[in-house]
């Protein structure tokens, strides 16, 4: 099956960022994500973990808008390094911390990656790109300042 792949990466600690996020901060935040993705996004109303065994996740995601109203995913977790969710709609996302050549603690980077079947894509499949492209922009963007706001919060570490 033919899939659009886009990825984007953060340098997290870039100059002038007055919250440095450690590594395991940002392992902390990714665990967040993985099991209250509502706290990053207000399009997820509710997120039920109907299975979690600590690396992999089954959990259902409601929506407070849009067409489809709720979503099953699988989530395998990476100690450390990586979560991947993967929907029944075989839509797939893939979040990564990354350590810096410096191998100091605070150069740090996050990427995300959506894998989406072209299949799923509608017919208008450049604009369908263009959204998935930006839609994953935003939410590696927006994903790191909410993980900047819960350090702040002591909700992080």
């Amino acid at each position: 099956m033919a899939t659009y792949n886009v990825s984007w990466v953060e340098q997290v600690n870039a100059a002038g960022n007055e919250c440095v996020l450690t590594l395991d901060e940002l392992w902390q935040g990714c665990l967040l994500l993985a099991r209250s993705p509502q706290i990053f996004t207000s399009a997820i109303s509710k997120c039920e973990l109907d299975a979690d065994d600590g690396n992999n996740i089954t959990r259902t995601l409601y929506f407070s808008e849009g067409p489809q109203t709720e979503l099953k995913q699988s989530v395998s977790l990476s100690p450390g390094t990586k979560f991947e969710c993967e929907s029944e709609t075989g839509n797939r996302v893939t979040t990564m911390v990354f350590r810096g050549l410096s191998g100091s603690i605070d150069d740090a980077y996050l990427s995300i990656e959506y894998a989406i079947p072209i299949a799923n894509m509608g017919p208008d499949l450049e604009s369908a790109k263009q959204s998935y492209a930006a839609k994953a922009k935003q939410n590696l963007v927006e994903g790191v300042k909410t993980m900047r706001e819960l350090k702040a919060q002591g909700k992080l570490g």
